[in-house]
């Protein structure tokens, strides 16, 4: 009969105990203190010294997750154009992202495409498309009156985006899913 209660109590708790396992763990929450040095870097992207605002921006994703909260509220309430984009590379660091592999098939995709006088902000967003939303590609502000004339014939993605940096005058770094294009 003990056998039988035992088990009976097993079968009834142990689901108990899978669903608690299962249920979703609360958001870490900022201490004063890291409300405080979050609000200082977010303050910091648009400081007039561009090392400040690259450093600031590194220590923000440096940070973690937690802070996306901060984030999301200033990308709502800035215009900036500069911080706007800091500010939306520092969520995209924290969203879920396509695997390696889908990343290394979208940079091996082959493409053809003739650009005549593009943006390069198009040109990129031509590519991203292409890499059906794969590739996160930006370039840095100050690269936003480069133009791109340039026709490809069945090259790979990574190959296309390196002759863009060459014609653009630019730097690829490409980190995960994110290409940026640097001076």
């Amino acid at each position: 009969m003990r056998y039988v209660l035992l088990c009976l109590l097993a079968c009834l708790t142990l689901p108990a105990i899978s669903l608690a396992a299962d249920a979703p763990k609360p958001a870490p929450v900022l201490t004063d203190a890291e409300k405080a040095q979050v609000e200082k870097q977010i303050k910091a992207l648009d400081a007039n010294d561009f090392s400040v605002r690259d450093g600031a921006e590194k220590s923000l994703i440096a940070m973690g997750a937690k802070i996306l909260p901060s984030v999301k509220a200033a990308l709502e309430n800035t215009k900036e154009p500069e911080v706007r984009s800091r500010l939306g590379h520092i969520a995209q660091a924290f969203a879920p992202g396509p695997s390696k592999l889908e990343i290394e098939a979208a940079l091996a995709t082959t493409v053809t495409f003739e650009f005549a006088d593009t943006s390069l902000a198009d040109a990129l967003k031509t590519l991203q498309g292409m890499s059906k939303g794969v590739l996160v590609l930006e370039a840095d502000p100050s690269l936003a009156n480069a133009s791109i004339s340039l026709k490809v014939t069945a090259m790979k993605v990574s190959l296309a985006l390196e002759w863009i940096g060459k014609v653009a005058g630019a730097k690829v770094e490409v980190n995960g899913n994110h290409v940026s294009l640097k001076p």
